[in-house]
């Protein structure tokens, strides 16, 4: 994959990347039906990051396609998300248990750290949360493909993922967050034992959830607008930042640089975190989700390193242009800039 990138004149690489990537896939949720033990759980994590990575600067999925756009429903990097977040869930158990050496970037909540820089410069963590919010009842943005995609999300493991994540933000980050500016700080073991209970009890009652039946006050369209909530909450502390880097203050730029590990983390895990109903907008290739993946691929075009990140950059820039460009035939493009641009004027006064 990395081959085929660097040398886009030659078909070979091409062609066994377009081969490998999807056999890996299918291996890698082959993987995840089976038990899993002390043995192999390290295995799953690196493939589910090393798969996370790939599909980053894998673009295979556009090429000879009519209707670029539609393409988006086969991208692997969101495809993948359900089957990530599982082997997550399933792995931090026993990897606390073992001490593994993926507990650090795996037990890492990014987000949070970029909302504490936020909050020490007196800034709204949110700031940019409602003006995306008010686009979900914009009827301009209520608009969605006609064209039925042929790729199919495995409903219930998607369903399954979108659960553990709601788990995650409502029983354990609150607890995470409080640890992390606790003083004294938290013993280790204890803090990583906790962590363990709160992921076994997501764990538990989400799969128990499966066999209960569906209550009336969920409806597809708010569990749809919980989602894109979800995701926005993600999206404003980076849109923050993004603005923050677009200015002239040196020691602005110098504290971004501080964070800027936690800033990739973000952005390479965002898509991740866009499983559940937001899926599904995507695969409808959905305005409201459109956006929201557009403002995502800006951000990591100006947030990530130039030389060091090309291979992200080089998805941020096609995926970005393809997008607007679809949103110009919606005619939507200046709205979209006008949503950034009030920001952003906001923040310079």
């Amino acid at each position: 994959m990395h081959l085929s990138t660097i040398h886009p004149e030659g078909k070979k690489y091409l062609n066994i990347a377009n081969w490998l990537m999807p056999r890996s896939i299918s291996l890698f949720r082959q993987s995840l039906s089976k038990p899993l033990t002390k043995n192999h759980a390290e295995a799953i994590v690196g493939a589910a990051l090393l798969i996370n990575y790939i599909s980053w600067f894998d673009l295979s999925f556009l090429h000879d396609n009519v209707n670029a756009i539609d393409a988006l429903a086969q991208d692997p990097l969101l495809l993948a998300s359900s089957g990530i977040t599982h082997a997550w869930f399933q792995t931090i158990p026993i990897l606390i248990e073992g001490n593994s050496i993926f507990l650090k970037v795996m037990t890492r909540h990014p987000r949070l750290v970029i909302e504490r820089f936020l909050a020490r410069r007196d800034s709204s963590t949110n700031l940019f949360a409602q003006p995306l919010m008010d686009i979900w009842d914009d009827s301009r943005y209520q608009a969605s493909s006609s064209v039925v995609t042929s790729t199919a999300v495995h409903e219930p493991a998607n369903s399954l993922a979108w659960r553990l994540l709601q788990g995650l933000e409502r029983e354990v980050l609150p607890a995470v967050a409080q640890q992390e500016q606790a003083m004294p700080p938290y013993n280790e073991s204890e803090r990583l034992q906790q962590y363990k209970e709160g992921i076994t009890k997501i764990t538990n009652t989400s799969i128990s959830t499966d066999c209960q039946p569906a209550t009336p006050e969920i409806t597809p369209s708010s569990q749809a607008r919980a989602s894109f909530a979800y995701v926005v909450r993600r999206m404003s502390p980076l849109l923050h930042c993004q603005t923050l880097s677009s200015g002239l203050d040196l020691d602005i730029r110098n504290d971004l640089a501080a964070i800027q590990d936690d800033i990739e983390q973000l952005i390479y895990g965002f898509p991740i975190l866009c499983c559940g109903p937001f899926t599904n907008l995507v695969q409808k290739r959905d305005t409201r989700a459109l956006v929201l993946l557009l403002h995502l691929f800006r951000s990591a075009l100006i947030l990530l390193d130039t030389e060091r990140c090309w291979w992200a950059r080089t998805r941020a820039v096609t995926m970005g242009q393809l997008i607007n460009s679809e949103l110009k035939l919606r005619g939507l493009d200046t709205h979209v800039d006008k949503l950034h641009a009030s920001n952003a004027s906001f923040l310079s006064e």
